[in-house]
């Protein structure tokens, strides 16, 4: 079981993963597989895919790298052609899972356009294979994914979405309270952050299938604005802050100078496996990565 959450707000959008796989089966269900897997996916520098449910996809792929491998091939830039990708292609990749291990979840955070006349509105959208046409949650996982869609209003300062395990009434309310003290004070999105890793964490001292190892990512107005206005994407391993899109990779006593990063993709580009190492003394950041999918060459014909 994983635990996602995302808050949304007028000036930022924020979201948070663990990064542990359990064993679903077998003589070691339950238990540990892997401590430090990435599940958050960067589309474009304006959205962020989390997921909870199936860690590796037919094929033995990795679900961070078939969605973002997904993604690329069908060269999506808006969230709303990644949503399409997901409910079409995802049952396919489940299939061969044992039905009652098929619950699956990708949460969307992020920036996209609504209302007449569209503008630039955070949101968050859930495709799952768990809820039913009318949107009810459902006891078992469906053959078919579902989507549903919730943007931040002008009147409304914060959405929380929490996905894959839950968290109690009680610390729900606080989370909303604490939350909503610090857009009032206009504190930035670093104290945000904090609190929803900070649940993440208190989350995996009750559930052996949370780990303490969260990235989180926050992607600011300006920064999908860059996008959608001069196509240019950047997410840089640093404190979240309004100005710049920026990921966090959290663990105790971990070294802040060396970042673990989301996959990214964006349209037929898709890269992995991301690190980053900062050098304070040169005000410097390198970074290294895999490249999953790239542009195709084509062919052009004399006519």
């Amino acid at each position: 079981m994983t635990q996602i959450i995302s808050a949304i707000t007028q000036e930022y959008v924020l979201e948070a993963s663990d990064r542990r796989l359990i064993y679903g089966d077998g003589p070691q269900r339950g238990e540990c597989y892997d401590d430090d897997t990435c599940k958050l996916v960067n589309l474009c520098g304006t959205t962020g895919i989390a997921y909870s449910g199936i860690g590796v996809m037919k094929g033995g792929v990795p679900t961070h790298q078939w969605i973002a491998k997904t993604l690329a091939n069908a060269r999506c830039f808006e969230p709303a052609c990644a949503e399409r990708e997901l409910i079409a292609h995802a049952p396919a990749a489940l299939a061969a899972t044992p039905r009652e291990l098929r619950r699956h979840t990708f949460l969307f955070s992020g920036w996209a356009h609504f209302g007449e006349p569209p503008s630039l509105r955070p949101y968050t959208a859930m495709v799952t294979n768990m809820r039913d046409n009318a949107g009810r949650a459902t006891s078992q996982p469906g053959d078919v994914f579902n989507s549903s869609r919730r943007f931040l209003r002008e009147n409304e300062d914060l959405s929380l979405c929490v996905a894959g395990e839950t968290i109690t009434k009680d610390r729900a309310e606080a989370l909303e309270k604490n939350f909503g003290r610090l857009i009032r004070r206009e504190i930035g999105p670093k104290e945000g952050l904090r609190l929803l890793v900070d649940e993440i964490i208190n989350t995996s001292k009750r559930c052996s299938g949370v780990g303490s190892k969260v990235l989180g990512f926050c992607i600011p107005k300006k920064g999908a604005q860059r996008f959608f206005e001069k196509g240019q994407s950047v997410m840089l391993a640093t404190q979240p802050n309004t100005d710049t899109n920026s990921f966090s990779y959290f663990e105790e006593g971990y070294a802040e100078l060396r970042q673990y990063g989301p996959t990214t993709v964006c349209g037929e580009w898709a890269v992995t496996d991301v690190k980053t190492e900062n050098d304070p003394s040169r005000n410097f950041q390198s970074s290294e990565f895999r490249i999953l999918a790239a542009p195709k060459s084509r062919s052009h014909s004399k006519g």
